[in-house]
């Protein structure tokens, strides 16, 4: 089968759907005549700088393609050159800088020739919800399948302040900046646009799809509950790293052979955490000599089972709230000394488990010891694989589970970029819905911003002006 470049047409198809979870939600005329088991979309941008790793990932995956049993489409856009130390950052072999490639890989894919049929990035946003759309279903009537999987591949942020607000709440368009999926080459801005968790959501329940089986964040920090809410109805499973993900192509490599190879998506993710463990262990180790050493982690998350673990939280933040006048000190203690995902200045991302055992022992709260309990058991049942990468002696823990926010009061209330306050944009999400976490951060005098000086020395910061 020769490789069919498709076109940007903006055109819309349908499909009969229905509420069948194992199939992604769609049911075609008749299921007997689907011969594609898997129909894979990869959608994103990982910028210039990274154009090669996305590059390599395609070479890895082009001889994997070997039928019809999984089918392969890729929308990626290149990344724009930029000046570092006097190099060039764009050094891709197959498109030019700013090219949106959407194409359906298999074994005779010619990459070479893909250039010529690229679309100009600056006339198509790859973060208009509407245009993913149209990719999906696109995709979808040329490709239907049993089974479907979307693949953002791109930098992610977790939940991001500047971006993941509804667009009913802005009073001026979403911030420059990465968060879930980042454009370089959008008009509107002049620079980076961005796309929330609202909007990808959009997109997906907008589409012929409507449901996936599995939503795969090939993307850092996106292990996060607030961002995980938003868009856990749209899928049966999601893929996502509470950590900064390293950059390496096994791991898209392993998860296509993986569903040549395994039935059932625990068993293609078991077996692709398996294959690609030696290389992406690898990866965490830049110069292990001088300490210069990441932890990482990956997740399989069934999505039936996040209510379970936002329900576990608003018991948590209901006894933090009734505590707090008493026991202010052992609870700012837990802040302190909670394993944060990202060690830069502003970064609120802590880890949920260690957050709640760190409460439970500062305080000796027996409820809070039981609510410790009970979100091991919720995040036990929803992570149902997990997998891991531990080298910073400085910072770990036995086992990493999904990221929280936790910004203090004086944050919480604060006006940001688009005009919106950040309790409004925090509120908004599906994770306060359910759990009700603002209440607590509407009094909480303690975030988790720190910072670390060259010789490895923390400090706590309560800063709003320097750290936020």
């Amino acid at each position: 089968m020769m490789a069919c470049v498709l076109m940007l047409s903006g055109l819309a198809f349908s499909s009969c759907s229905s509420d069948n979870e194992d199939n992604g939600g769609v049911t075609p005329t008749n299921p007997s005549d689907v011969k594609t088991k898997w129909t894979v979309i990869v959608y994103g941008q990982v910028g210039a700088q990274m154009d090669q790793l996305m590059e390599r990932v395609m070479e890895k995956c082009k001889p994997l393609m070997v039928n019809d049993n999984v089918r392969l489409f890729v929308c990626y856009q290149y990344g724009k050159d930029e000046v570092y130390h006097g190099e060039h950052s764009f050094n891709a072999k197959y498109a030019k800088e700013g090219n949106v490639l959407f194409f359906e890989m298999t074994k005779d894919t010619d990459l070479t020739k893909l250039v010529n049929d690229a679309k100009d990035g600056s006339k198509w946003s790859l973060t208009d919800p509407a245009n993913m759309t149209q990719i999906i279903n696109e995709v979808v009537a040329k490709a239907p399948a049993q089974k479907y999987s979307l693949v953002i591949y791109g930098h992610g942020g977790g939940f991001d302040i500047n971006v993941d607000c509804p667009d009913n709440l802005r009073t001026t368009p979403a911030s420059r900046t990465r968060a879930t999926l980042y454009d370089t080459w959008s008009e509107k801005t002049g620079g980076t646009d961005a796309m929330s968790m609202y909007n990808m959501a959009a997109a997906i329940n907008n589409s012929s799809i409507k449901h996936f089986n599995t939503l795969f964040f090939h993307s850092c920090l996106m292990g996060n509950i607030e961002c995980l809410s938003n868009v856990y109805t749209c899928a049966d499973y999601l893929v996502s790293s509470a950590h900064t993900l390293m950059g390496t192509d096994c791991i898209m490599e392993e998860y296509i052979r993986a569903l040549y190879e395994q039935d059932g998506t625990e068993k293609i993710i078991a077996q692709m955490f398996e294959k690609m463990d030696k290389e992406w262990q690898k990866a965490h180790i830049v110069d292990e000599s001088i300490g210069f050493v990441f932890n990482g982690d990956m997740n399989l998350i069934k999505s039936t089972e996040l209510p379970g673990v936002m329900q576990v939280l608003g018991k948590l933040r209901k006894r933090i709230v009734e505590l707090y006048p008493t026991q202010q000190d052992a609870i700012h203690l837990a802040s302190d000394k909670v394993y944060s995902y990202l060690l830069l200045k502003g970064t609120m991302q802590m880890d949920m488990q260690n957050y709640a055992d760190l409460l439970a022992a500062n305080t000796g709260d027996e409820q809070l010891k039981a609510i410790a309990d009970e979100l091991k058991q919720a995040l036990n049942k929803a992570l149902v694989l997990r997998t891991q990468s531990v080298n910073d002696k400085l910072f770990n823990l036995p086992q990493f589970g999904l990221s929280l926010v936790l910004a203090k009061k004086s944050t919480y209330a604060r006006t940001f970029e688009g005009g919106y306050t950040y309790q409004q944009a925090y509120e908004a999400s599906e994770f306060h819905k359910q759990s009700g976490w603002g209440d607590w951060l509407k009094v909480n005098k303690r975030d988790v911003s720190r910072s670390m000086d060259g010789e490895g020395n923390i400090f706590i910061g309560d800063d709003d002006a320097k750290f936020n």
